[in-house]
């Protein structure tokens, strides 16, 4: 507990997301970007911390061991640090694009931080409020997560791979290739995603 709340004092130094820029969006797209910013710098912030020998840790990650949750957690680090500390490039690509192609949500270039292109599908993902981590709906992760998932990838960040893709997909991956799920963007977003449920529910359920 006191290693938790030192690890979340000292990662709020970082402070709050910097200035982004846009290239080719539409007002909407823009103003929804700076509306799910924020939750995705405090969900990469509660899974930093929340990193240990829980039940969420081994859904993703697979059996708990020191080396490993340090290499987690390290790299939850550098992606909270990227939203607070750096300048991020927004492209919003369009159908015709065939990087886009394939239900694909967003991509970056991992040599290219900090600059991400989000796709057309990317605006019909949900976004973490008001949701539960059991809806069909969230399969496939929230708009919040996908920005975390993404900033994984840079090469300067976490350096993550797309080893599996989905919820269910990535579950079966931490428990029979753990290995693998270290190095998967998914799963980071995923864990990242289930903590902020997780924070949802006992606000609720424990109201001031």
């Amino acid at each position: 507990m006191r290693f938790a709340l030192f690890l979340y004092a000292a990662l709020m130094w970082s402070g709050a997301a910097t200035a982004q820029t846009f290239v080719r969006c539409a007002g909407y797209q823009v103003a929804t970007v700076q509306a799910i910013l924020p939750g995705a710098h405090d969900i990469a912030l509660q899974s930093a911390v929340a990193v240990g020998d829980t039940p969420e840790f081994a859904r993703w990650f697979g059996v708990y061991d020191r080396a490993k949750a340090e290499t987690v957690r390290e790299n939850i680090k550098s992606i909270y640090r990227a939203i607070a500390d750096e300048r991020l490039r927004f492209y919003c690509g369009s159908p015709q694009e065939p990087s886009c192609a394939g239900g694909t949500y967003a991509y970056v270039y991992r040599t290219e931080p900090y600059a991400m292109t989000l796709c057309p599908d990317f605006w019909t993902l949900p976004t973490i409020p008001g949701g539960t981590v059991d809806e069909a709906a969230y399969e496939w992760g929230t708009m919040e997560g996908t920005i975390i998932h993404e900033i994984s990838h840079f090469d300067v960040v976490a350096g993550t791979d797309d080893v599996c893709y989905g919820r269910t997909d990535c579950q079966q991956l931490a428990r029979h290739q753990a290995h693998n799920a270290v190095i998967n963007a998914d799963t980071y977003q995923y864990f990242a995603e289930d903590i902020a449920f997780a924070t949802i529910a006992a606000a609720r359920r424990n109201p001031d």
